[in-house]
């Protein structure tokens, strides 16, 4: 497995896939950042604003495009 502690997570999308990830990865992976990318804002401020109180993780959320990408990708640790 990866060690996810301390890590910067990125996932891309917010159906129900991501958020079946997002929420196992916030449980109890130590990880220290989560980041959504996703196309459908309404869906992904959703799945962060429901993430934000079960997890000491902090949870950001943007819109997917190139500039979010490569705003975010350099410091990530894990991509899905």
């Amino acid at each position: 497995g990866i060690e996810l502690t301390g890590r910067h997570i990125v996932v891309l999308g917010s159906g129900g896939a991501a958020r079946a990830i997002a929420f196992a990865l916030t449980g109890e992976s130590g990880a220290e950042q989560l980041t959504l990318l996703g196309i459908e804002e309404l869906e992904r401020t959703r799945l962060a604003e429901d993430i934000r109180p079960t997890t000491a993780v902090t949870v950001a959320d943007s819109y997917l495009d190139e500039a979010a990408l490569r705003r975010v990708l350099p410091d990530a640790h894990v991509l899905i």
